[in-house]
């Protein structure tokens, strides 16, 4: 697992008091994010890892497991 995986999956697990969330579970069908919680992560990966997400990225798909997030951050910290 990433670095960037483990601090996703460490603030994910916090917010939903788990030990630990699995990097390619989907968030959406577990119930463990919806629509608004998007928008609490959108601020958390903007700030953790310093960077601005286009807002045409910022989709329940992009968002469904930690791997595809990990993937948006690598992707925005590239581009």
């Amino acid at each position: 697992m990433s670095d960037i995986e483990q601090q996703i999956c460490a603030f994910l697990a916090a917010e939903a008091g788990l030990d630990s969330i699995d990097p390619a579970e989907s968030l959406v069908e577990s119930g463990l994010i919806d629509s608004a919680e998007v928008l609490n992560l959108v601020a958390f990966l903007e700030e953790t890892f310093d960077l601005e997400l286009d807002p045409a990225d910022i989709t329940l798909r992009n968002f469904d497991s930690v791997q595809q997030m990990a993937a948006l951050v690598r992707q925005a910290q590239e581009g």
